[in-house]
C-alpha cells in the first residue's frame, strides 16, 4: 500500500504558506509519466519508507535558506523536539529554535488544528472522489468505497493535498497559534472552522474518527542516525527507476497545447451557461493567457523555412 508523508510550514499570520513538502516511496512513479516534477503544486522528494529523515530536512532547509537569501528576508522558524530534525545546520536566513521536549501537543501551533484543518478538507476531497466515481458508473454494484480509494494514485492524493492546504484559512493559522500563545497585536474574533468539506465528512459516520485515522503513522525513524542515512545515499540508484509498486496507476496522457486551448474554451462556454454569477472568469483568463504564450512561443521557435519548404511531390 502507498503512503505519503507531509510537511507543513506557515507564518503566524497565516499569509505565508509554504508549498508543501511531500515524500513518497518512489522517486518516479507511474503515474508521473509527462510530469514534470518541477511542476507539481508541492515539492517531492522520495525515499524507502517515505518518511522525513535529517538529510531531507537539511536539504529542504538550506534551499529555502537561499530562497531568503534572494528575498534579503530572515525569518524565525520553530521546529518540533519530537522529529528528525538536525540541530547543527548552517544557516544564515533562518535561525532554528526548538520547542522543549514532549510539549508538542501544548505548544505546536500545526497540532492546534492546522494539521486537522488540513485533514478535514482532505478526507473530504475523498469522500467527493469516491461519491462522483459511484454517479459516474465508473465502478461496479459490489464495489466499495475502500476499493475506490485504494486505487488514488500519488499524482492524485498530491493534488489532493495541495488543494486542502490552499484551503487552510489565515484566521484558522491566527486562532492555532494564539492558542500556543503566539498573539499578534490586535485580537482578530475567530470564528469557528466549517467548511463544505467538513459537511461531506460527517455523512461517513463518525467523522472525528475518520479524519485522525492516520494520527498513528509513523512519520519518520526515531532511532535514525547517520549510518541510516548512509543507506539512503547507497540507494538512490535504485530510487531513480521507474517505481512499478503502484500497480492501478494510469499513465498521464501528454496533453498538447491545443487541447488545453480547447479546455479553456469549453470552461469559459460553462460558465457563461451557469447561472452563479460569481464564476472566476479572472483566474481562467488568467490560464489562457499563460496557454496563448506558449501557443506564440512554440510558434515562434519555427524558422522562414518551415513554412517555405517546396511540395515533394
Amino acid at each position: 500500500m502507498d503512503r505519503i508523508t507531509v510537511l507543513c510550514c506557515c507564518n503566524m499570520a497565516g499569509t505565508d504558506k509554504k508549498k508543501l513538502l511531500i515524500i513518497g516511496k518512489s522517486a518516479k512513479p507511474r503515474c508521473f509519466k509527462n510530469i514534470k516534477i518541477i511542476n507539481l503544486p508541492v515539492s517531492y522528494l522520495a525515499n524507502k519508507n517515505a518518511w522525513m529523515t535529517a538529510e531531507i530536512f537539511t536539504s529542504w532547509l538550506k534551499d529555502w535558506d537561499k530562497e531568503l537569501g534572494k528575498q534579503s528576508r530572515k525569518i524565525l522558524l520553530i521546529v518540533d523536539n519530537a522529529g528528525p530534525y538536525p540541530k547543527l545546520i548552517d544557516l544564515k536566513n533562518i535561525t532554528l529554535e526548538f520547542l522543549p521536549p514532549n510539549t508538542t501537543s501544548l505548544v505546536q501551533p500545526l497540532d492546534m488544528g492546522i494539521i486537522k484543518n488540513l485533514k478535514t478538507h482532505y478526507r473530504g476531497l475523498l469522500v467527493k472522489y469516491i461519491l462522483k466515481a459511484i454517479e459516474d458508473n465508473l465502478v461496479t454494484p459490489s464495489t466499495c468505497a475502500i476499493d475506490i480509494s485504494s486505487k488514488i494514485n500519488i499524482l492524485q492524493a498530491i493534488q489532493f493535498v495541495a488543494d486542502s492546504w490552499r484551503k487552510v484559512s489565515s484566521v484558522t493559522i491566527q486562532h492555532c497559534f494564539a492558542h500556543c500563545g503566539f498573539r499578534p497585536l490586535i485580537d482578530l474574533p475567530i470564528p469557528p472552522i466549517v467548511s463544505i468539506e467538513n459537511d461531506v465528512v460527517q455523512c461517513v459516520g463518525n467523522g472525528e474518527l475518520f479524519i485522525k485515522i492516520d494520527d498513528g503513522v509513523q512519520c519518520f525513524n526515531e532511532n535514525e542516525n547517520y549510518d541510516h542515512i548512509l543507506d539512503e545515499i547507497a540507494e538512490r540508484s535504485l530510487q531513480n527507476e521507474e517505481s512499478d509498486d503502484d500497480g492501478y496507476d494510469v499513465q498521464p496522457v501528454k496533453i498538447t497545447t491545443r487541447e488545453a486551448e480547447k479546455c479553456i474554451d469549453q470552461l469559459r462556454l460553462y460558465f457563461m451557461q451557469n447561472e452563479n454569477g460569481n464564476a472566476p472568469t479572472t483566474s481562467l483568463d488568467v490560464c489562457a493567457d499563460f496557454i496563448k504564450k506558449q501557443s506564440f512561443d512554440k510558434l515562434n521557435q519555427r524558422t522562414m523555412d518551415d513554412f517555405l519548404q517546396p511540395n515533394k511531390i
